[in-house]
Formats: structure tokens, C-alpha cells, sequence
């Protein structure tokens, strides 16, 4: 489940007791200054006489873009059962007076007030458990877990492979550089010496000089 900065800091607001309903929301996220206002209107059954105190935020689009991000999270929490609505029996209870200014209502964001005016958000334990998660869902935290774990196997797989790899140039490069061709041939049996030869591989290239050497001198002696 992807949530934006701001969703995840209002999930931990619902968490510590605030912002389980639209009013102290907009309270505490909303950055509401007062103001008087300049007439009487009417929205929803519910009047702002002329005089009264109403609220009218320091930027207006900022203030609706979050309004929309907290009903959003609110019915996505709900539908994954990390909440629960209850509703509120509050007769008589007037409309949080949100304004675009002091002479007009803000009727867009005084429609969403209204649908949740008399809802609460009740928190259930798993909405502690997706906070601690990292915001994630069970099967999303299983998944990244796993991920995770087949990364490390793949990670484990590739070290082990250069590892040996290394280990098998060294090795021929050990030989290559201590080669002899030097044996030493133990015998155990005595009597073997009459049946074994010895080889012995000599370089030929010095007693090729001699021989040609030694002609050489002879053809001289023949010419004198």
C-alpha cells in the first residue's frame, strides 16, 4: 500500500489520538487563520450569520490537497480493515465553518465536511502493526521479506562463485610458477634395480655447438 509522507505522518496522528475526525483534522493540518465574517450564508441546513467567527486557510490549494489525501486514507484504512467508522449521534451540531475568505464559503471542501461530520475513526490494533511495518500491508512485508531473503541468497551465490573462481587461479598460478620437472622415485624392492632404467633427458643444444665445433676444426686440419 503506498502512502505519501503526508498520509503516513496523519496515520501516526490517528495513532496518538488526534485527527480521528474531518474537524480536528483540519485543526491540525489544515493552517486555519480567523477571520470575522462579512454576511449571512447558508450551505447544507446549516447558517453562518454575519459576525461570526469563520476559518480560511493561509493556502487554500494546499489545504484542499490535504483534505482529499485524509478522506482518501481514511476509506483505504477502513476497506483494509486497519479502522473502523463509527458514527456520531450530534444533533444539532453546526458545520465547521471553513471559508475561502471572510465573504465566501469554500462550498467544495464544506461538502466534504459535511459527508463526515458525524463519522469518527476507531482504530484497531492492526493499524499499529502496519505503522511498525513500515507502512506495509502483511502480504507486502512478506514479500519484501522474501525479496529481501533471495537477494542475500543471490548476493551469498556470487561471493562463493568468485571466491572459488580466485582460489582456482591461484592455485594453477602457484603451479605454474613452483613446476619442476625434478622426481624423486622411492624404491622398495631391492631387486628392482635390474629391471629399471634410468632416463635422463639431457639438452641437446650445447653438444650440437660441440659437434659442429669440433667438425669445424677438422675441416680446417684437412685444408692445411
Amino acid at each position: 500500500m503506498k502512502l505519501s509522507d503526508f498520509q503516513k505522518t496523519v496515520v501516526n496522528s490517528i495513532l496518538s489520538g488526534k485527527c480521528t475526525e474531518i474537524v480536528s483534522f483540519l485543526n491540525e493540518y489544515g493552517e486555519l487563520t480567523q477571520e470575522i465574517s462579512q454576511g449571512n450564508y447558508s450551505i447544507a441546513s446549516h447558517s453562518f450569520s454575519n459576525g461570526s467567527t469563520v476559518y480560511v486557510p493561509k493556502d487554500r490549494e494546499l489545504t484542499f490537497t490535504r483534505l482529499k489525501e485524509y478522506v482518501s486514507l481514511w476509506d483505504r484504512l477502513q476497506v483494509m480493515g486497519l479502522i473502523y467508522t463509527v458514527s456520531l449521534d450530534l444533533k444539532g451540531k453546526s458545520l465547521f465553518p471553513l471559508f475561502r475568505s471572510a465573504t465566501s464559503p469554500d462550498t467544495a471542501m464544506l461538502s466534504i465536511i459535511y459527508e463526515h461530520l458525524k463519522k469518527e475513526i476507531f482504530t484497531l490494533p492492526e493499524l499499529s502493526a502496519f505503522a511498525a511495518r513500515g507502512f506495509l500491508t502483511t502480504e507486502e512485508y512478506f514479500l519484501q521479506e522474501e525479496n529481501r531473503d533471495r537477494k542475500k541468497a543471490q548476493r551469498l551465490t556470487l561471493i562463493i562463485a568468485v571466491i572459488s573462481i580466485a582460489a582456482t587461479f591461484l592455485s594453477a598460478l602457484f603451479q605454474y610458477f613452483t613446476y619442476t620437472t625434478d622426481r624423486n622415485v622411492v624404491i622398495k624392492n631391492a631387486n628392482a634395480f635390474s629391471d629399471t632404467t634410468k632416463v635422463i633427458i639431457i639438452d641437446t643444444k650445447p653438444l650440437l655447438k660441440d659437434t659442429l665445433h669440433i667438425q669445424n676444426n677438422r675441416n680446417r686440419i684437412k685444408l692445411k
